[in-house]
């Protein structure tokens, strides 16, 4: 295949009856797949096919429940770090490094905690077998690998970690949509359900939750 200015693009093609075994090992690597459909129906379609992307499968969100797919729990985690984690002088030995928010989306099953020591955060991560994380640039950064457990790792603007990012993005989300799945007024309720005194939580674990519900947005 080749982009519009007409370079050549890898790409390989496989049987559809046989995507799920090849998707589970491309994922199993670490890559991200996206998935791309006929958009139109080729008995009314003019000229080539409309083609385009319907979804972007990655570690932490791939599930199915045809055969030949994994059905242990497939945790995708957003982690945001306490803006002085690295800090030593800075941060208040009381205070947590991080929070974390992970959803298995083959059962929906969501929690999310704030953590006080790298070490408890490498427990958790292995304790839940995270296969893909979310997160923004950090002071530990450079030590990624050894302090996230070589779990690959998605970076994002630390901005994509809030309520009000969350509902910009949303409110911003063209009505026509074939993939607004939920009405801006349900959402809002969401929204407001979560800044409720009942959902007990610092801004820490909300931003957590924020920045989880924003990258999965993102992927459909």
């Amino acid at each position: 295949s080749k982009t519009e200015d007409g370079n050549d693009l890898p790409m390989a093609g496989v049987p559809f009856r046989s995507i799920n075994e090849y998707l589970f090992q491309l994922v199993e690597q670490g890559f991200r797949v996206a998935i791309c459909d006929q958009l139109e129906d080729p008995a009314t379609a003019v000229g080539i096919v409309k083609r385009g992307i319907t979804q972007i499968v990655t570690p932490g969100t791939l599930c199915d429940d045809r055969p030949g797919f994994d059905k242990n729990a497939r945790f995708l985690t957003a982690i945001v770090w306490n803006a002085n984690t690295g800090h030593a002088k800075k941060r208040d030995s009381a205070s947590p490094i991080c929070a974390i928010a992970s959803i298995d989306l083959s059962t929906g099953y969501c929690t999310m905690t704030e953590l006080s020591s790298l070490s408890a955060l490498q427990s958790e991560l292995m304790r839940m077998n995270v296969r893909e994380i979310i997160s923004h640039h950090h002071a530990l950064e450079a030590d990624s690998d050894k302090v996230l457990c070589s779990i690959p790792i998605s970076y994002r603007s630390r901005d994509a970690f809030s309520q009000e990012a969350l509902i910009q993005h949303w409110m911003n989300e063209d009505e026509d949509s074939s993939i607004l799945i939920m009405s801006r007024e349900r959402f809002l309720t969401f929204v407001e359900d979560i800044d409720r005194a009942e959902f007990d939580a610092t801004a820490l674990v909300r931003d957590a939750f924020c920045g989880l519900l924003m990258y999965l947005r993102d992927l459909h």
